[in-house]
């Protein structure tokens, strides 16, 4: 996409798309290419929405910027309702912060898809959105693959996800491939000692009452990368040589691994009569005591209410137009005690984050009681509420 800061610089290697190298591109033609040829998701939505501007300006900008003719509005109310945007040809005139984050997300992905591009780039797109969107997210990538044969880079931390949506995945460590193969063979028998302990991170019904595995240290500094492996130091299969020689890549079935086990030529380090080699990469489970919080209530939340758009007051009803308020929480009841961990679940904008907000007085209430240590939370002094909310 060529969107590098500055300050980065690209001295070796190709991106060729179409038998043209992108990276030896002028500005006129990358910009000809973007959205059309190859586009992008970004994880953060207000990376590609401009907070001065409404949704509909900004998917016509995209849209004219490519397409001579047909009918924009009819494409863009048709991409928005497919991401789950309700009531879609009147939220084009909406602004980005009358959404909340996940249904910003949703018309980043709306827009990007409008142009139907050959190669998406999807940079963890679904991070911010609830998984009930997240599958129709998903759903909404494979359709793009399958009716119009479109490419998708899949980026993610997610490897259920992953799982769901590859084809094949490339597992990078330290800004180096470190292993590529069929996304079933991949999960299935994972080489790498970093892919496989990824692997053992993902939390499972069968390991109830243990800890979960863990990787050791953390990623080393790009600008001062160590003369070996970049996992040496984490691995728990290490040996002298992982950390004086840098592995190669070495060709597997479908696929290829950097590490110096399955080098031939290195293996014989990892030989050890009777105990495969890949016992020592799991981290062991141990058992955990959870802790039973203490039953002391902490806030009390009665009845809340918080409405937009209500007209306040008898002149203010009387002469404002009619229209139905946004109902962003309504006649809420909980109770959270103190050590106590609360889940608020519920799709993008079904009020979890308001009722965060007027719990905090960030917002006010439309009517309800909040109770926060048996005081009346609009009666505490705000000296008072700081020091102890």
């Amino acid at each position: 996409m060529r969107l590098l800061p500055h300050n980065a610089e690209i001295d070796r290697g190709e991106a060729a798309l179409k038998g043209r190298d992108i990276l030896k591109l002028g500005e006129e033609e990358l910009r000809r290419m973007r959205g059309r040829d190859i586009a992008m998701i970004f994880q953060d939505p207000m990376q590609s929405l401009n907070p001065t501007f409404r949704i509909g300006s900004q998917m016509a900008e995209a849209w004219r910027s490519h397409q001579d003719r047909g009918d924009f509005h009819a494409h863009a109310v048709k991409a928005l309702a497919g991401v789950g945007i309700p009531d879609a040809a009147e939220r084009m005139a909406s602004f980005p912060h009358e959404f909340s984050g996940g249904m910003r997300q949703r018309i980043s992905i709306a827009t990007t898809l409008l142009l139907e591009p050959a190669i998406l780039v999807a940079d963890e797109p679904t991070s911010a959105l609830d998984v009930t969107l997240e599958a129709q997210i998903l759903e909404l990538l494979k359709q793009l693959r399958e009716k119009h044969g479109t490419a998708i880079v899949f980026v993610s931390h997610d490897l259920g996800t992953v799982a769901q949506l590859c084809d094949r995945v490339v597992v990078m460590y330290a800004g180096r491939v470190v292993e590529e193969n069929d996304a079933v063979t991949l999960f299935d028998n994972p080489a790498h000692p970093y892919t496989r302990a990824l692997v053992d991170c993902v939390p499972s019904r069968y390991r109830r009452g243990m800890a979960l595995a863990t990787i050791p240290g953390r990623v080393p500094s790009l600008s001062a990368l160590p003369s070996g492996c970049s996992f040496a130091e984490r691995c728990a299969m290490a040996r002298e040589i992982c950390r004086e020689e840098a592995p190669g890549l070495v060709a597997q079935s479908g696929g290829a691994v950097r590490c110096h086990i399955h080098d031939p030529a290195r293996a014989e380090a990892w030989r050890v009569p009777g105990r495969p080699a890949e016992a020592a990469i799991a981290v062991p489970l141990t058992e955990v005591r959870v802790r039973e919080p203490e039953r002391e209530a902490l806030i009390e939340v009665r009845d809340l209410r918080k409405h937009f758009g209500e007209a306040s007051g008898f002149a203010a009803r009387l002469l404002s137009p009619r229209r139905n308020p946004v109902r962003a929480i309504d006649g809420i009841n909980l109770t959270l005690r103190r050590g106590e961990v609360l889940g608020l679940v519920g799709e993008s904008g079904s009020g979890k984050t308001t009722l965060g907000e007027v719990m905090l007085r960030l917002q006010a209430a439309t009517s309800g009681d909040i109770t926060f240590a048996g005081k009346d939370l609009r009666r505490i002094e705000e000296k008072e509420f700081r020091r102890r909310v």
